[in-house]
């Protein structure tokens, strides 16, 4: 039995978002990370397929993006006064790219696009929370988004053709 399918290599792209009621800014296409081969460890053997390192277990995580957020009432530029926007890092989860059951390069298994969702994290970065100002005749005290993590969704972008096929 065999397995065909879209190796991941270096510098494949990631799309990322984060569950509402949260959002984005802007909404579309939400921000783009990048897989980095080299995030493996010192020593990793570097297996290339048309010229690009391919991506093993472990890498996923080297997928990170920087994003601009609001959650009502937090961060909402059509309140009166207008809110905060807040400052997230978007990461994908260890282990949500799927790899393949057949090929493994130094006895970690080779990332292969399946097609599926991945589980992204998004985390608020210290004093980077979305803020609330009460509208008048309250005093104008910002009020930060007690939440810290949030979750999401992340799709694998078809950047490059490392297309093979495999039979045990």
């Amino acid at each position: 039995m065999g397995q065909s399918g879209a190796v991941l290599v270096h510098e494949d792209a990631v799309t990322m978002s984060i569950d509402p009621p949260a959002v984005l800014i802007p909404p579309m296409p939400g921000p783009l990370g990048k897989l980095d081969a080299g995030h493996g460890g010192a020593g990793q053997a570097v297996v290339r397929i048309d010229g690009s390192p391919v991506c093993v277990l472990g890498v996923e995580t080297s997928v990170t993006a920087d994003a601009k957020y609001m959650k009502p009432p937090y961060g909402l530029l059509t309140s009166v006064p207008p809110g905060v926007p807040g400052t997230m890092t978007l990461t994908v989860q260890s282990g949500s790219i799927a790899t393949s059951a057949f090929v493994r390069i130094d006895g970690k298994a080779v990332l292969w696009r399946d097609g599926g969702t991945l589980k992204v994290e998004g985390k608020v970065e210290k004093l980077g929370a979305a803020q609330f100002i009460p509208p008048p005749p309250a005093p104008p005290k910002p009020e930060l988004d007690p939440t810290s993590q949030y979750s999401g969704s992340g799709t694998i972008l078809r950047t490059n053709q490392a297309f093979v096929t495999v039979s045990a």
